[in-house]
């Protein structure tokens, strides 16, 4: 059977073409970290006994044909070789190799904007002090308007008995 694996309940043939990309995009994929990453994820596709393909580094994103036990499933296969790859490639290349725009700590926001007199972050609103929530102005009118239905219920009611009689 050519072009066939199997394991102990399966016998397979399942390729994926797998695309993804740094955070905001940003061409950090370049040089050593580069040739790094096709070492790790190499290393890592023959742990979790898949096979790689093919496999395409681009500054700024990466393309990966491979092939995956489907009782493994490639959700998980993904999972680890991304979580991989990213742990590594943080602890041997100094940040600011890895992201030389914005720290990768910053809270998930949108990347700083540089300009001559230095770093602008995005303007956020104030932050509300501490403390409970202030009502807000219509909840009187609100209560108001409450009361005023329930009165007229009540007038409503009286009417009818009185109507009755």
């Amino acid at each position: 059977m050519l072009g066939y694996k199997s394991n102990n309940n399966v016998v397979y043939s399942s390729k994926y073409h797998v695309i993804w990309c740094p955070k905001y995009r940003r061409k950090v994929l370049v040089g050593d970290i580069a040739k790094r990453l096709a070492e790790i994820m190499r290393k890592t596709a023959l742990k979790y006994r898949a096979e790689i393909i093919a496999l395409e580094i681009i500054p700024d994103h990466v393309h990966m044909l491979c092939e995956v036990d489907p009782q493994f499933g490639i959700h998980r296969f993904v999972k680890r070789i991304k979580g991989v790859t990213s742990h590594d490639l943080r602890k041997e290349f100094a940040e600011n190799e890895l992201d030389p725009q914005a720290s990768s700590t910053r809270g998930g926001g949108p990347p700083r904007k540089r300009t001559e007199i230095g770093v602008l972050d995005p303007p956020f609103p104030p932050k509300r002090p501490p403390g409970p929530i202030p009502a807000a102005p219509t909840s009187l009118l609100w209560r108001m308007a409450a009361a005023l239905l329930v009165i007229g219920l009540a007038a409503a009611i009286l009417l009818l008995l009185l109507a009755k009689r």
